[in-house]
């Protein structure tokens, strides 16, 4: 239930905040009264853990460097931010100031040049941490029987020039078989992924 609902506010937090009403977000992310009863109830599970989650957080974004220079000497002020972000998320639900919030974080990462991929990428990590690994550890095992290069080739089938270009710096690495796991990189697996996951509940019961 929990990771269903991190996967519809991935949806409700990339689309346009301009353009249609909060209730109609919800209803087309398929977000109900009672999933943000059920984000209310998790969120004194979750807490104790966030500085450990955004601990990790920012030591795995320091290991990409295009995303550690963005982040510069901000990871503290970052940090507060994103606390008080999903604090206002578990405990208010999806409230007109989680909208305004989440429109105007949008629109930094549209002005600093942060790409979808990075943010949407975030949400895998931050989820397996949330949940102790366990989307990791029944994913990981999987295979899809694809690789980067040939996900490389798929997504600029459009644009053959582009892919000649990316094939001359693609490595050895990117031809070996890829994971459910490895493939959550891209949004709409992770997406298609999710809902197939169980995790454990505090009393150790999968949902």
């Amino acid at each position: 239930m929990v990771i269903s609902v991190y996967e519809r506010e991935v949806a409700v937090s990339l689309s346009d905040t301009t353009d249609i009403n909060p209730a109609q977000r919800l209803a087309f992310a398929r977000i109900s009264a009672r999933d943000i009863s059920v984000l209310r109830t998790v969120w004194p599970i979750i807490e104790p853990s966030l500085d450990q989650i955004l601990d990790s957080f920012y030591r795995h974004i320091h290991g990409e460097a295009k995303l550690s220079t963005m982040i510069g000497d901000s990871e503290g002020r970052l940090k507060n931010a994103q606390k008080k972000h999903w604090k206002n998320l578990f405990t208010d639900g999806f409230s007109a100031t989680y909208f305004e919030n989440a429109h105007r974080i949008g629109q930094t990462h549209y002005r600093i040049g942060l790409e979808p991929k990075w943010y949407i990428a975030a949400y895998q990590f931050v989820l397996d941490e949330v949940v102790d690994g366990q989307i990791k550890a029944q994913l990981k095992d999987k295979p899809t029987g694809t690789t980067f290069r040939w996900h490389t080739r798929r997504l600029t089938q459009d644009g053959v020039g582009w892919y000649y270009i990316l094939d001359t710096v693609l490595g050895p690495a990117t031809d070996q078989p890829i994971t459910q796991w490895d493939e959550c990189f891209l949004p709409v697996k992770l997406s298609g992924y999710l809902p197939i996951v169980k995790v454990q509940d505090p009393a150790g019961n999968l949902v």
